[in-house]
């Protein structure tokens, strides 16, 4: 089966191929896409391996190394080439690490999250071992006698804050995986054990909709892809968690391809790299037999370590054709999530979609980065506006700067940024997320998000509106802030965007600015996108950028500051577009103050829109206002002045 995939040289398959080559060599580099902490630096080690050696001070170098998520490379080369020097190197590797680190629990190289890892993809490796008569009987003695002590060791280890982590995910996946073939390891009362872990794990970890709790599609991936290989090897002896397992799958599955943008790649939300998982939508839906999005459906991509556990036999021809019968334009396109504050909007599956995420929930874990309000957005295909990356887990100023509000398109009040980074993984404060509301129908979709900024001398209320015009590549931001002392009249408002690497400024005034994206992974050509602004000033400067661990690098950020309650940004595709403020009155003929009640008009050569933001009650005087004489009453509401189309969003 393997070998057919090599004829047409999977992409997967063959960088498998290529890294056994190095690690023939002991020549160790970690470029997979589901590598948590991915370096692409090659790296040579003698004969006398040690297990313990960093190239680059890093410590996850070292965890990298002792997971041993390599091996499935060493297994796909022998499938492919049927030469049992790639099973001898399995074995090599496994007996080597046994010897060199006896010691349960006392070095890096026993870390509780590796171990797991590390029993997941010796349970993958181990029967090719024994049926091809690789390991002596001496020899698979030791093998037992070690994944004894290492299951042994991650009970014994377990903590109830793994519950609520993916460390705990990985820790019950191996240990169930590699029970399943040593089942003397695990007795019926360790059993129970697990199951009961992985129950509350399923229960706690997974929203409603199927996102994971950590607030990072990287971290999602990792427990998504543990929950499969449980799921397909059908390694879980008790029903009612098998059901329990099988519900939460499908919702994650259902919500992976949410977060993935139109250029093919994932937003970096939290400790996220720039990661393409077509690989695990494509062999999920496969596996799966549900609908894969169009996005996802073009080039034959196979995620191995999911068809291994499958145990299922198919063919390049018969993985083409499910993937041709499964593909789908009519997939979901939004997802709303309460529970997680994150919500997500597109225009189609395609590749020259508009898209955009907007985030305000909670926090997470330490992989969360402070961000309440950021905004991930994509026009035509090209990505606009990004977050920033996560670079290094170690403890340096530019892993403090990324998980910063400041680093993600947010808005700081009398320029103080919201909460504060205490050290890689903890804060000192964090702002509160409120509530959000969601509007659409098949012309708009509308995010309204509100949070607590207590960093200032008055809390604040911070109201931002989303609003994808799904027929114009038009997206615009109203920010609207709510003090909470009446004597607080004005606040200085800065608002911060980040442009993807990608996008070239060509032109910016305090008013408006001109992006243009020469090349892009979904285009030859050169775009051109506008930017307008409300009152203010817009300045340019760098950011750093961070698309891959251990891989830094600059983007350009425009920060907007005015010092008025209330502001709007505008993003558009339309050349033909101009933006001006509308005349907003009271029914008794008064002009409103923009503190109650702002706007926007939109003018293009055939139509002209009129947004109306109203975020507080209006409860003195005449209730009705007026929009350009157009009669409006509503939070949120969109009139179209050539036909007097209105539209209550809000």
């Amino acid at each position: 089966m393997f070998q057919l995939f090599e004829k047409i040289k999977e992409q997967n398959l063959m960088a498998a191929l290529s890294n056994s080559q190095l690690l023939m060599q002991n020549q160790f580099q970690f470029v997979h896409p589901y590598d948590m902490e991915p370096c692409k630096d090659i790296v040579q080690l003698d004969k006398h391996l040690n297990w313990t050696f960093t190239p680059n001070g890093d410590p996850e170098w070292i965890f990298m190394l002792n997971r041993q998520e390599y091996l499935l490379d060493l297994y796909l080369a022998y499938q492919v080439t049927s030469e049992t020097v790639y099973l001898e190197k399995i074995k090599y590797f496994i007996l080597d690490w046994i010897r060199k680190n006896p010691c349960v629990g006392d070095s890096l190289t026993w870390r509780t999250i590796d171990t797991g890892i590390r029993l997941t993809y010796w349970s993958l490796v181990l029967d090719e071992l024994i049926t091809k008569n690789i390991l002596t009987i001496e020899e698979q003695v030791v093998i037992q006698n070690s994944v004894y002590d290492q299951v042994m060791y991650l009970d014994e280890s377990y903590i109830e804050k793994y519950e609520l982590s993916n460390w705990g995910v990985l820790i019950v996946t191996g240990s169930l995986l590699v029970g399943n073939y040593y089942p003397d390891c695990i007795d019926e009362d360790l059993n129970k054990r697990l199951l009961a872990r992985l129950t509350n794990q399923l229960h706690l970890q997974i929203s409603q909709m199927g996102l994971h709790w950590e607030q990072s599609p990287l971290y999602f991936m990792e427990v998504f892809r543990s929950f499969m290989f449980l799921y397909l090897s059908e390694g879980v002896s008790s029903t009612v968690t098998y059901n329990l397992l099988e519900e939460v799958v499908y919702n994650m599955y259902h919500a992976l391809p949410h977060f993935v943008s139109p250029s093919g790649l994932t937003i970096m939300q939290g400790d996220t790299d720039l990661m393409c998982v077509t690989d695990a939508i494509q062999t999920a839906g496969v596996l799966l037999d549900e609908p894969i999005p169009m996005l996802f459906g073009e080039d034959i991509l196979v995620d191995y370590a999911q068809l291994y556990w499958s145990k299922k036999q198919i063919d390049p021809v018969q993985w083409q054709h499910k993937v041709a019968s499964q593909k789908t334009t009519n997939y979901p396109l939004s997802l709303h999530d309460n529970q997680t504050g994150n919500y997500f909007s597109r225009t189609s599956w395609d590749n020259q979609a508009n898209y955009y995420h907007i985030y305000n929930g909670p926090l997470g874990s330490g992989h969360g980065h402070i961000s309440l309000g950021h905004v991930d957005l994509t026009l035509t295909g090209q990505n606009i506006l990004v977050d920033s990356g996560r670079y290094t887990y170690q403890e340096t100023k530019e892993r403090y700067a990324l998980k910063e509000a400041t680093a993600h398109n947010t808005i700081l009040l009398n320029q103080t940024p919201y909460g504060k980074v205490v050290d890689s993984w903890a804060y000192k404060n964090i702002p509160t997320s409120l509530g959000n509301q969601v509007f659409e129908d098949e012309n708009y979709h509308v995010t309204q998000i509100m949070y607590l900024d207590e960093t200032t001398p008055h809390i604040t209320k911070v109201v931002r509106t989303a609003i994808l015009i799904k027929g114009m590549d038009t997206f615009i931001l109203f920010d609207q802030i709510i003090p909470s002392s009446k004597e607080l009249t004005s606040s200085k408002m800065t608002r911060l965007f980040h442009l993807d690497p990608a996008v070239q400024l060509v032109h910016l005034s305090k008013e408006s600015a001109q992006l243009a994206v020469s090349k892009s992974l979904n285009s030859q050509k050169t775009s051109h996108f506008w930017v307008y602004f409300s009152e203010g000033n817009v300045t340019e400067s760098k950011f750093l950028y961070s698309p891959l661990y251990n891989e830094l690098s600059s983007g350009t950020l425009l920060s907007h500051v005015g010092q008025k309650r209330e502001a709007y940004t505008v993003f558009s595709g339309r050349k033909d577009m101009q933006v001006s403020r509308p005349t907003i009155r009271k029914s008794d003929g008064k002009l409103v103050d923009s503190t109650k009640c702002s706007g926007i008009t939109l003018s293009l050569q055939d139509k002209v829109y009129s947004f109306s933001s109203n975020v507080q009650d209006t409860f003195e005087g005449h209730k009705l206002y007026y929009m350009n004489d157009i009669p409006v009453y509503g939070k949120l509401c969109v009139v179209e002045e050539t036909t007097k189309t209105y539209l209550r969003i809000f």
